[in-house]
């Protein structure tokens, strides 16, 4: 067990998760409140992102192995073929979840839940279009974001009182895909990293990527201005546009831009969860 505790302290870090998978779980907050909805939202969310974390882990051993040797698997310390049977655990774990769900919260909230299981299961066998993706990395990319959209559906089912297809649903689901799409393409810009790891800036250069980033920047910002929440996205926004044309001149300050992002990321999810919280 040492070896997994290492891993989750390494790789899946508590304190972060819990802010994030905490603001995600209040946009879920129900109509009338009740810390059982909370605690099971909130712990779905958890198994959620953990899973996205081993998945990820283990595609991406063999760049690892090269870019990132002190991690984990590469070391050892989890043999690949622990975590392909962990993935595999935990699938099965989330399809009885969304079983569970769907019996104690609303059979909407257990559907949605099992949609975001296929979906993510799809994603780790690259919906059997490896070869395709692979040379594609922006489509790549966004194939696996489109998550987010299922994920905000599950969250709104969660919350019950309203209908799961409707505006509301699509405007919240574009901000949360902004706001992680933007983080994506901003963890990746660090202008010495591997040639293995395919940044985007390698890959279509600086300006391009940060017009790339900017365009998530603007469909979060649209899509918050239709929901009410503007005032808390567009400064954000705005800094982090402002950090992106500085990385264009001064691509050494790449983690700079990438923490403005996580800052962004979270404006997202919180200005979502006070807009929940204000209306209910």
């Amino acid at each position: 067990m040492g070896r997994w505790f290492t891993y989750i302290k390494e790789r899946f870090q508590l304190i972060p998760q819990v802010i994030l998978v905490g603001g995600m779980t209040l946009i879920a907050k129900p109509q009338q409140d009740s810390w059982i909805t909370f605690a099971w939202v909130f712990s779905s969310l958890l198994f959620f992102f953990f899973l996205l974390r081993a998945m990820d882990e283990y595609k991406d051993y063999e760049k690892d192995c090269v870019a990132h040797p002190d991690r984990p698997l590469p070391q050892g310390l989890i043999s690949r073929n622990e975590m392909k049977s962990l993935i595999q655990f935990l699938i099965l774990g989330m399809l009885g979840l969304s079983v569970f769900l769907g019996s104690v919260l609303s059979l909407a909230t257990g559907l949605m839940y099992f949609i975001v299981t296929v979906y993510l299961w799809a994603m780790f066998h690259e919906f059997n279009l490896k070869s395709f993706l692979s040379k594609r990395p922006l489509i790549y990319a966004l194939s696996h974001q489109f998550i987010v959209v299922p994920l905000s559906a599950f969250l709104i089912a969660a919350r019950g009182g309203k209908p799961i297809l409707s505006t509301d649903t699509l405007l919240i689901s574009m901000v949360l895909f902004g706001g992680f799409f933007a983080y994506e393409i901003c963890r990746k810009l660090d202008p010495k990293a591997h040639p293995i790891l395919n940044t985007y800036p390698r890959i279509y250069g600086m300006i391009p990527t940060a017009i790339l980033a900017g365009g998530a920047i603007f469909i979060l910002s649209l899509c918050g201005y239709f929901l009410g929440i503007s005032r808390i996205l567009w400064p954000v926004g705005l800094l982090l546009l402002a950090a992106l044309i500085y990385y264009c001149r001064r691509p050494a300050k790449f983690e700079a831009v990438e923490n403005i992002s996580v800052v962004n990321l979270l404006a997202c999810i919180y200005s979502l969860a006070i807009r929940t919280v204000v209306m209910s």
